[in-house]
C-alpha cells in the first residue's frame, strides 16, 4: 500500500507540475509541505519528481515507443504510471534493490506490470528501436554504459517479476470469478452455512442390452484375369487392320445409300419456281450490263453562237 501512495502522489505531482510557474525543487517542497506523511517518504517523492523532470527526454522516448507498440494492450490514462515505473527502473534500480522494486510492481495492476516488464527486458526492445530514439538525447556511450548496461544487469530477475505477477493476476482472477458467481447466485455478503450432503440417486442394477451383430465385410479379391492370347495375333499388322476398318466403312456407306433413292426424292415447288425466278432474273441483269459503257465521254462541243439567234427580251 505505501510503494502504490508513493507512485499515486508522484503522479499527481507530474500531472500538476507548471515550469513556468515553479522550480522543479520550489514545486516539490510547497506541495509536499502539508502531506501527512513520513520524511522518507517525502524524500523519495522529491527524488522520483526531480529525477522524471532531470530525464524527462529519455522517459518519454520509452513511453512513445512502448504505447506505439503496445496500443491494443495499455490505456492512455496510465502513461505517468508507466512514467513512474520505467524511472525507478532505469536510474534507481541499483540504490532500490531488487525486492523493493519488486514491491513497486506488484503494487500496481500485475497485468499491466506484466507487459511492462516484457517490454523493458526484450533484448530486441532495448538495443533496436529504444536505442535509437534514445540517441536522439543522448551520446551512445551514455546509453550504452548507464541505461542498457543496467538492463542486461537486472534483466536475469525479470523471469522472477513476471512469475510473482502472473501468480499474482490469478489469484484476482479468481477471486474476481468467485465474487461474480455469488453474485449471480445472490448469496454475495451473505455467512456461510454448513449445509448436508444431498441424497444422490443411483439407476438399478438393469441388464446391460447387447451390442448388435455386425457382420464383419466381405472382402473384394481385386484380380485381374487375362485371357489367352488370340491364334493370329502375331499374323497381322496395322495396315491390315486398316484395310479392314476402311472395307467395313465401305460397306457400312453401301447399306445406308441403298436405304434411300434419288428417284423417289419428293422436289418442292418453291424450289422449281424459284429457278425460274433466278433465271429471268439474270437475264435481265445480263442485258443491262450490255449496255452500259464505261468508256463514253461526257464532254461536248462549244455551241456556236453566231449561228444560232438570240432572243432579245424589251422590257416596257
Amino acid at each position: 500500500k505505501d510503494k502504490n501512495k508513493i507512485i499515486t502522489i508522484t503522479s499527481e505531482l507530474i500531472k500538476t507540475f507548471n515550469p513556468v510557474l515553479y522550480s522543479i525543487d520550489t514545486f516539490c517542497e510547497e506541495k509536499l509541505k502539508d502531506l501527512k506523511y513520513g520524511s522518507l517518504e517525502k524524500i523519495t517523492i522529491h527524488q522520483i519528481v526531480y529525477g522524471w523532470y532531470k530525464e524527462k527526454s529519455v522517459l518519454d522516448s520509452f513511453i512513445d515507443n512502448f504505447y506505439q507498440d503496445n496500443a491494443s494492450r495499455i490505456l492512455r490514462i496510465d502513461m505517468i504510471m508507466y512514467t513512474v515505473i520505467v524511472y525507478l527502473a532505469l536510474f534507481r534500480i541499483d540504490e532500490l534493490g531488487v525486492d523493493t522494486f519488486k514491491d513497486y510492481l506488484l503494487s500496481q495492476d500485475p497485468s499491466k506490470m506484466i507487459v511492462f516488464v516484457s517490454y523493458l527486458y526484450n533484448e530486441d526492445n532495448y538495443n533496436g528501436c529504444l536505442k535509437a530514439e534514445w540517441m536522439k538525447s543522448r551520446d551512445l556511450t551514455y546509453i550504452e554504459n548507464d541505461i542498457i548496461s543496467k538492463i542486461e544487469l537486472f534483466k536475469p530477475y525479470s523471469q522472477l517479476f513476471l512469475y510473482e505477477l502472473e501468480q499474482r493476476a490469478l489469484g484476482i482472477e479468481a477471486k474476481l470469478a468467485a465474487k461474480d458467481a455469488e453474485i449471480k447466485a445472490g448469496t454475495f455478503g451473505a455467512p456461510q452455512v454448513n449445509k448436508k450432503a444431498t441424497t444422490r440417486p443411483h439407476s438399478p442394477n438393469l441388464t446391460k442390452p447387447k451390442l448388435p451383430y455386425i457382420p464383419e465385410p466381405e472382402k473384394i479379391e481385386q484380380i485381374v484375369i487375362l485371357n489367352d492370347k488370340p491364334i493370329d495375333y502375331n499374323k497381322t499388322n496395322l495396315s491390315i487392320l486398316e484395310n479392314k476398318h476402311i472395307e467395313q466403312l465401305n460397306k457400312e456407306r453401301e447399306i445406308v445409300n441403298n436405304k434411300y433413292d434419288n428417284s423417289i426424292t419428293y422436289h418442292y415447288q418453291e424450289d422449281i419456281e424459284s429457278d425460274k425466278f433466278n433465271e429471268l432474273k439474270n437475264e435481265i441483269e445480263s442485258k443491262r450490263i450490255n449496255e452500259l459503257d464505261f468508256n463514253h465521254s461526257y464532254t461536248n462541243p462549244i455551241p456556236n453562237y453566231n449561228n444560232i439567234p438570240s432572243n432579245i427580251k424589251f422590257n416596257v
